[in-house]
């Protein structure tokens, strides 16, 4: 799941943004209303948290460096090729 709050006015003005990845379970369908899955429940293999993190972090702080470069055309670009 995605998670934005912003906070502030003009230009003190900030949104922080979460993710959050089932890496070895999912919560239930009644738990949360829709289908769920994990990383590990597609790839058929456990998938360690702990161990994909870091290259998360480094795409989106990828990604943020381009948006910040090139502006949101850029990201869009991106987005597109999925």
């Amino acid at each position: 799941g995605i998670l934005c709050e912003g906070a502030g006015r003009g230009e003190q003005s900030y949104i922080a943004i979460g993710i959050g990845l089932n890496c070895a379970s999912s919560p239930g369908e009644s738990q949360v209303g829709q289908d769920s899955t994990s990383l590990t429940q597609e790839a058929g293999k456990l998938i360690d948290a702990d161990r994909i993190r870091n290259g998360i972090i480094l795409d989106l702080l990828g990604f943020l460096e381009g948006l910040t470069r090139f502006g949101p055309g850029w990201v869009r670009e991106h987005y597109l090729q999925f």
